[in-house]
C-alpha cells in the first residue's frame, strides 16, 4: 500500500470508530444490536416508551377508536379518533374528528383537529378546522380550513360536541 493510501485508510478508520462511538445501540427481542432511532424522527419509537398501537395500510375501521396511549393510522379510519399521540403516516386516511394531546398528520385528514401540539407535514391533505396551543405548517401541506389557538383544545372538543 502506498503511504497515501495508508494516510486515506487510517482517516477513514478512524472517522467510522468516532461515529460508532458516538451512536447509541438499543436489544432488540432477539438481543442483537441495533441503531437507536434518531431523536429528530418523530414517527419513531422512543427507547423506554410503550410502543404505539397502528392501524395496518391494509385494515379499514368505521366508527370511534379511542386509545389511551400513542396511534399511527397507515390505513383508514372512518370515524372519530381520540388518543395521547395520534400520527396519521403518509398513505393514512381519517374521515373525522382528531382529538389528542399531539398531532401529527402526513396523511389525509377530514375532519377537525383538537391538539395541544399540532402539525400539518410536508404531503398531508387536511381539510377542517384546527384548535390548538401550538401549530406548524410545513411547506408543501395542503390546509383548506379555520385556525383558532386556544388553550385547553381537549376541553374545547368536549364543548363541542354538547
Amino acid at each position: 500500500m502506498s503511504d497515501a493510501m495508508t494516510r486515506d485508510f487510517t482517516s477513514t478508520m478512524a472517522n467510522a470508530r468516532r461515529a460508532a462511538s458516538s451512536m447509541t445501540f438499543l436489544k432488540n427481542g432477539a438481543g442483537e444490536s441495533q441503531p437507536a432511532p434518531a431523536a429528530n424522527d418523530p414517527v419513531a419509537p422512543r427507547p423506554g416508551a410503550a410502543q404505539p398501537s397502528v392501524i395496518a395500510a391494509n385494515a379499514e375501521f368505521t366508527g370511534s377508536v379511542v386509545i389511551k396511549g400513542e396511534l399511527h393510522v397507515e390505513g383508514v379510519i372512518k370515524g372519530n379518533v381520540r388518543g395521547v399521540s395520534v400520527t396519521v403516516r403518509a398513505g393514512g386516511h381519517v374521515e373525522g374528528d382528531i382529538v389528542a394531546e399531539q398531532v401529527i398528520v402526513h396523511g389525509f385528514v377530514k375532519g377537525r383537529l383538537f391538539g395541544k401540539d399540532v402539525r400539518i407535514c410536508a404531503g398531508a391533505e387536511v381539510d377542517g378546522d384546527v384548535r390548538h396551543t401550538s401549530l406548524g405548517i410545513d411547506p408543501g401541506a395542503s390546509f383548506e380550513g379555520s385556525v383558532k389557538r386556544v388553550a385547553d383544545p381537549i376541553a374545547e372538543s368536549e364543548a363541542s360536541r354538547a
